[in-house]
């Protein structure tokens, strides 16, 4: 008869749970968590919170003080078929226009759990403005909040995002390089 530790298991199922429920602080004033802790008034003011993203199939309700103007609400299902990347230029503008607004302006993102969507939302946006490859953005994360496990058809949406900025960067750099070579001739003659 095959009997497994279930004192192990519930251990492991305690560390999850207790991993789960804290906001981990991904880069200055981003955090990423799960829906209890960021429908927790008493943590979201210890932190400070202004913004909100809600990456969530339902509606939610948040603390009284997080302004409307201020929450972003991503209605999608955590399967590897939905279109997230849809999102992520939304997502992306609503932190970054977030945290250039104001320097004490906080961010705080969440799904359910806060493995899969959340974190997805903010490796889309470490991608966008932090230069990051997906593997990059996902270890950045990962390294913050451990428990971070994307969907794999959420981490193909983040290498086709990252795709399309790393096109655009060697198509700056190549234009850097040729505006360069063409101010050279002209001093050259």
């Amino acid at each position: 008869m095959l009997a497994f530790p279930t004192y192990n298991l519930a251990q492991v199922a305690g560390r999850v749970r207790d991993r789960r429920t804290e906001a981990h602080c991904i880069v200055p004033r981003l955090y990423l968590t799960d829906y209890p802790t960021a429908s927790n008034a008493q943590e979201l003011s210890r932190l400070a919170v202004t913004h909100v993203v809600s990456v969530l199939d339902y509606d939610i309700t948040l603390p009284d003080f997080i302004k409307d103007e201020n929450k972003l609400h991503i209605r999608v299902q955590d399967l590897g078929g939905v279109k997230l990347l849809d999102h992520f230029d939304k997502t992306t503008s609503f932190i970054n226009g977030a945290l250039e607004e104001n320097s004490k302006n906080v961010v705080l993102v969440h799904c359910l759990m806060g493995i899969s969507r959340s974190a997805t939302v903010v490796c889309a946006y470490l991608i966008a403005t932090k230069g990051m490859n997906a593997p990059e953005a996902l270890e950045c994360v990962q390294s913050k909040r451990s428990i971070v496990c994307p969907n794999l058809g959420f981490r193909k949406q983040l290498e086709t995002y990252a795709e399309r900025f790393e096109s655009d960067r060697k198509e700056r750099e190549s234009r850097r390089i040729l505006s360069k070579v063409k101010a050279f001739r002209f001093w050259a003659t």
